[in-house]
């Protein structure tokens, strides 16, 4: 299933078809790709260059799998359990720079946040549906995971190939085909000033 997006102006196919399914099939993606959207999420900008970003991928049939799908609401666990892999996302808290005191990375959500926008429009070229998910345990992921002291898990997100939308529970395969929306140009874009379209 392919979504119509109604864009405004003409933009990357990559971007205007990217969108978030719940549905997966069980076609396994390669370590060949894996590589390749990891590699688009490293090299997407950073405060300082600190790239601050650490991924935790857990594969299908894995313990680790098993144990990141524990960590989520009970609604991502249902239909994110299909997804070939499933990943947590950090981002380190401190900015650690030579010869300089620790401080807080304000930051740091920001360029995590870029690393996964860049390995999505990746994925969305090589036809790998990324969906992101805040509806997870953070305490219990950091546990799980021993995620340490100074960096943040911040989000997951399941990836894989479309599946079936008719394999989902009724709700979730209604949701599965609600168009795609944004809120025009005019409400997000100021020119010079607030409020100013």
């Amino acid at each position: 299933m392919s979504k119509h997006t109604p864009t405004e102006h003409d933009i990357l196919d990559a971007i205007s078809q990217r969108w978030s399914p719940r549905a997966f099939s069980d076609k396994a993606i390669s370590n060949n790709d894996l590589n390749k959207l990891f590699e688009a999420a490293r090299w997407a900008p950073s405060g300082f260059n600190l790239q601050p970003w650490r991924f935790i991928v857990c594969k299908q049939g894995t313990s680790a799998f098993d144990k990141l799908i524990g960590v989520l609401m009970e609604t991502n666990q249902t239909w994110a359990k299909t997804a070939p892999v499933v990943v947590l996302a950090a981002s380190q808290t401190t900015l650690v720079a030579e010869g300089k005191p620790t401080r807080p990375n304000g930051y740091a959500q920001y360029d995590l946040g870029q690393a996964v926008a860049n390995l999505s429009v990746q994925a969305m070229s090589m036809n790998i549906y990324v969906h992101q998910m805040a509806g997870f345990s953070k305490d219990k992921a950091d546990e799980a995971f021993a995620i340490p002291e100074n960096f943040n898990s911040v989000v997951t997100f399941a990836m894989g190939y479309l599946g079936d939308a008719g394999s989902l529970p009724e709700a979730l395969a209604e949701r599965e085909a609600l168009p795609r929306e944004r809120k025009p140009l005019s409400e997000i874009m100021f020119d010079g000033e607030w409020d100013n379209s």
